[in-house]
C-alpha cells in the first residue's frame, strides 16, 4: 500500500520490511524519522541509539500519540474498552506495564538520548465516528486484533456492536500530538 500510495503521489520510495532491532547505518542517513504509536513496543533506548547512527546532523524523530478527553462524545472508548476488557484486553501485560509507577514515559527515554530537544506540536479534532470505524480501530489495537482474538472474533465485533447499538451518532474528539526530539 505504502509502494503504491508513493508511486501515485511520484515520490521514490525505498521500503523495509523489519522491526527496530533490524535498523542499521546503511539505512540512512534520514532527516526525519516517523512513529505512529509504535515506540511503547521497542527496546526505546537500543533503538534510539541506532536511530542516533542513521539519522543526519540537524534531524530529527518524531512520535506521533492520540490522546482522548473524558467527554460524553467519547463514550463509545468506555464502551469499546468494556468490551475488549471481556475478551482479555486489561489481563495483557503491555496494559498493565504502562500502567505500573515504574514505566517511563517518552520524553524521559529521549532527554537521555541524543534527541533531547524536545518540542509536542498538538491539534484537537472532533469528527464523527461510525460503528465500522470503532470496530476498525478496537481491531488495530494489539490487545484484541484478528490474531489476538482468533476464533472469538465474530463473538467480539457481535458484541461490541450491540453494546454500541442505540448510542445514536458517535463524534471522537482527540487531541493528536507530534512529539519531535531534535539534536542541540
Amino acid at each position: 500500500a505504502a509502494r503504491e500510495a508513493g508511486r501515485a503521489a511520484g515520490v521514490e520510495l525505498t521500503l523495509w520490511n523489519g522491526g527496530s532491532d533490524d535498523l542499521t547505518p546503511g539505512m540512512g542517513p534520514f532527516r526525519l524519522v516517523t512513529m505512529g504509536r509504535s515506540f511503547h513496543w521497542m527496546d526505546r533506548a537500543e533503538t534510539l541509539t541506532r536511530l542516533d547512527a542513521i539519522i543526519e546532523p540537524g534531524g530529527a524523530i518524531a512520535l506521533f500519540h492520540d490522546e482522548h478527553p473524558r467527554t460524553a462524545e467519547n463514550r463509545w472508548r468506555d464502551v469499546m474498552n468494556e468490551v475488549a476488557d471481556r475478551y482479555g484486553r486489561g489481563n495483557e501485560p503491555a496494559i498493565s506495564e504502562r500502567k505500573s509507577p515504574e514505566y517511563r514515559s517518552h520524553a524521559s527515554y529521549l532527554l537521555a538520548s541524543a534527541f533531547n530537544v524536545l518540542e509536542a506540536v498538538s491539534v484537537i479534532v472532533r469528527k464523527p465516528m461510525s460503528v465500522d470505524e470503532v470496530l476498525g480501530r478496537a481491531l488495530s489495537m494489539s490487545t484484541c486484533s484478528p490474531e489476538k482474538l482468533g476464533s472469538r472474533l465474530g463473538a467480539f465485533e457481535s458484541d461490541l456492536r450491540a453494546a454500541l447499538a442505540g448510542s445514536g451518532e458517535l463524534t471522537e474528539i482527540a487531541g493528536l500530538t507530534a512529539l519531535i526530539a531534535r539534536r542541540p
